[in-house]
């Protein structure tokens, strides 16, 4: 296993509870940087050779982890052409 993708492993295993990070979504898949700036510099530093966040979602990229936008659902609910 490559050393970038073990310590993205490290990484999504800390507690949820550390700054940078709120809890996750109740779909138990995803999680939400609240402090990118944080996270570069007191979290990233640790494990990788790399501080930026930017480099990180690169990264995360790579290993098919995908950016997720929650958008308000829409009312009445769209209905397909």
């Amino acid at each position: 296993m490559s050393p970038s993708l073990c310590a993205i492993f490290t990484l999504l295993r800390l507690p949820l509870t550390l700054p940078p990070f709120p809890p996750s979504f109740s779909d138990g898949l995803s999680f939400h940087v609240k402090d990118p700036a944080r996270l570069e510099s007191e979290i990233l530093p640790k494990y990788f050779r790399h501080s930026r966040f930017q480099s990180l979602v690169r990264q995360l990229n790579f290993y098919d982890f995908k950016k997720i936008r929650y958008a308000p659902p829409s009312f009445p609910p769209s209905l397909p052409p």
